[in-house]
């Protein structure tokens, strides 16, 4: 998608927020100033990450699993 678009999976920023926010910073091109660091005492993970994980991926084609885990996402 190029230059103009930044990937966040919002599982992984929540349980990684320095990195996320690293990303963010660069993606932004801001220059790293002590308000960027501040940030990941902000992200305050929502109770409902994983759930999916007390369902099962059973009811999903093996094939769309699969896919959504090639594009990085834990399926398991």
């Amino acid at each position: 998608m190029g230059e103009e678009f930044l990937w966040l999976d919002y599982d992984d920023f929540c349980s990684r927020p320095e990195a996320g926010i690293e990303a963010l910073g660069r993606f932004l091109r801001l220059d790293g100033s002590d308000s960027l660091d501040r940030l990941p005492d902000l992200i305050q993970p929502p109770d409902s990450i994983g759930r999916f994980r007390q369902f099962g991926t059973r009811i999903f084609d093996p094939a769309d699993v699969a896919y959504v885990g090639e594009l990085g996402f834990k399926t398991s």
